[in-house]
């Protein structure tokens, strides 16, 4: 705050206005982080002092001011997005469990699945469970995949099981594809 800046006061004794203050700025900046805007997880954030001139500061610049300090260190510190893991639970049944598990896999490998069992269900091979984790944003359409793949006698379930890191070139891909498509509207 300039060359009239006082000494630095301790987290213990800033002003309870202040506090709420740079609270706010701090909520702002992990809600709209620095990649696309996304909010931002796991995060701690201590204040270790805050050096001020007088004793009249306005809570707005305070609050702007701890909202800038946590973007720029979000930056410097190389954030990068999670993305939800689905469960998917692929049932195959009769004809479609020889004929159709082969595409299932082939479909769920080119949706950036992993593979985690393929059970048979009886003795015959006419019941057969596909297990496998699939990011979230893969799975628009594999219900309709899934049904034509199999001829109509699989099932598929999902249920959310993990975040996952996005690997640094799929989230290149979704920042360009995120800025190719706001150029479009």
């Amino acid at each position: 705050m300039g060359e009239e800046a006082g000494a630095p006061v301790s987290p213990a004794f800033i002003r309870n206005d202040w506090r709420k203050a740079i609270n706010e700025g701090c909520k702002n900046a992990l809600h709209n982080g620095p990649v696309l805007g996304f909010p931002v997880h796991n995060v701690r954030i201590i204040l270790k002092n805050l050096v001020a001139s007088g004793g009249r500061l306005n809570p707005a610049l305070l609050s702007a001011c701890a909202s800038e300090c946590v973007t720029e260190a979000l930056k410097k510190a190389g954030t990068h997005l999670i993305e939800p893991i689905m469960l998917a639970e692929i049932d195959v049944v009769d004809e479609a469990a020889d004929q159709g598990v082969h595409n299932v896999l082939q479909e769920l490998n080119r949706r950036r699945g992993t593979i985690l069992n393929v059970t048979p269900k009886d003795t015959k091979g006419h019941h057969i469970l596909v297990e496998a984790h699939v990011p979230l944003s893969e799975t628009t359409g594999l219900s309709n995949a899934i049904r034509s793949l199999t001829s109509g006698l699989g099932t598929l379930h999902l249920q959310i099981h993990d975040f996952k890191h996005v690997s640094p070139q799929d989230q290149a891909a979704i920042i360009e594809k995120y800025y190719h498509r706001k150029e479009d509207h």
